[in-house]
This record gives C-alpha cells, sequence and structure tokens, in this order.
C-alpha cells in the first residue's frame, strides 16, 4: 500500500523532516482569499506522518518533467 510521502500533495514539515503536511485540496481558494491575495501566501493543510497510509485521495508524485510541464 502507498504511504503518504509517496503522495503528490504531501510536503515535508520544516521543523520536523519525520512528519510533512497534506496540502490536497489547498489550493481550490475561495474568490474572497484569492482577491487578497492570502491564498497564495498561506498554504493550508494537516500535519501528517509520512509513512501513513494514503488515503483515497492520493496520487502518484509527478516526475520532474511533469512538473515543468505543469509550472510547478
Amino acid at each position: 500500500m502507498a504511504n503518504c510521502r509517496s503522495c503528490r500533495w504531501y510536503k515535508v514539515d520544516v521543523g520536523n523532516p519525520m512528519k510533512g503536511i497534506c496540502i490536497q485540496g489547498s489550493y481550490q481558494a475561495d474568490e474572497e482569499q484569492a482577491a487578497s491575495g492570502v491564498a497564495g501566501s498561506v498554504i493550508p493543510g494537516k500535519l501528517i506522518n509520512g509513512s501513513d497510509e494514503a488515503c483515497e485521495k492520493y496520487e502518484d508524485k509527478p516526475s520532474r518533467a511533469q512538473r515543468l510541464k505543469e509550472g510547478m
């Protein structure tokens, strides 16, 4: 079974590399946040362990070529 560390939406926590943040769905800001610029500066997420079992929203991390194509 896949774990959170190999998911597209998992980002390593700055303070503790054993933990991370799941940012799935955080890029879907409402209009008010997008207009104020808050959505671009704050990444909401849920603190998780990288070894946790992946949820139903799991997506494989894209390759470097795919990330460049998507502009990430």
